[in-house]
């Protein structure tokens, strides 16, 4: 389980950023960031990426609260989350 610090700390974080912090406002044209485009590039690796399918599932919760953020306008933390799943997929 060489990963599985990383993970836990990966979802430590996305569950932090989840909280909310402040005023959110939702915002149709977040929708179509530059974040979400990351996002999907992310999911077009992991589909290429050989992962035990817990492990794919713990990722996709973390892109699908990514997207969340970027939606509610939360575009900061949304790109961090985004840098922290490239960071991760290098190194699958």
């Amino acid at each position: 389980m060489r990963y599985g610090g990383t993970f836990t700390l990966l979802l430590l974080t996305a569950g932090l950023s989840l909280m909310p912090t402040g005023l959110l406002r939702a915002d149709d044209a977040s929708a179509k960031s530059g974040c979400n485009d990351r996002l999907i590039g992310i999911e077009q690796r992991l589909k290429h990426a050989d992962l035990a399918a817990h492990k794919e599932a713990q990722v996709r919760q973390i892109i699908d609260g990514a997207r969340t953020l970027d939606q509610l306008g939360d575009s900061g933390r949304c790109s961090d989350l985004a840098n922290q799943l490239d960071r991760l997929m290098e190194i699958f």
